[in-house]
């Protein structure tokens, strides 16, 4: 990216304190929980600038602790967010917006609460139901 040793401390350090790392940027990956292995994830991404972040199934193995630290910081983050998850309820308290995939084909696409509420849909593509708050 073309930037310097400075610019590139900065960036990585700001980066750690907005995903909660801040301090711990000597630690050895392996010393780090399964949730502090994420938020590096995400700060190494986030440490570029991006417009967008993608991710695939970020709560998979992750405690409920870790889980909500993770929600509250993605919905702290000012990027476009393109979520896969298989977790409804999941992208029921992240997303404001969901597309239902299956077999390749997009079944659903609106706002997450109308699809993940609709029990028609839901439970015709052996999707859970989950409670969306208001």
């Amino acid at each position: 990216m073309n930037l310097d040793i400075e610019q590139v401390t900065a960036r990585t350090l700001e980066a750690l304190k907005t995903v909660g790392l801040e301090g711990m940027e000597k630690k050895a990956p392996h010393h780090l929980s399964a949730g502090q292995k994420r938020a590096a994830a995400i700060a190494t991404v986030l440490s570029m600038d991006p417009k967008i972040i993608t991710m695939d199934e970020l709560d998979t193995s992750l405690d409920p602790r870790s889980r909500n630290k993770l929600i509250n910081l993605l919905k702290s983050l000012p990027q476009t967010l393109i979520i896969a998850t298989c977790s409804m309820n999941f992208a029921a308290r992240l997303c404001d917006r969901a597309i239902l995939v299956n077999n390749g084909k997009i079944i659903a696409d609106g706002q997450t609460k109308n699809i993940m509420t609709d029990k028609t849909l839901m439970q015709n593509d052996g999707l859970e139901i989950v409670k969306v708050n208001e």
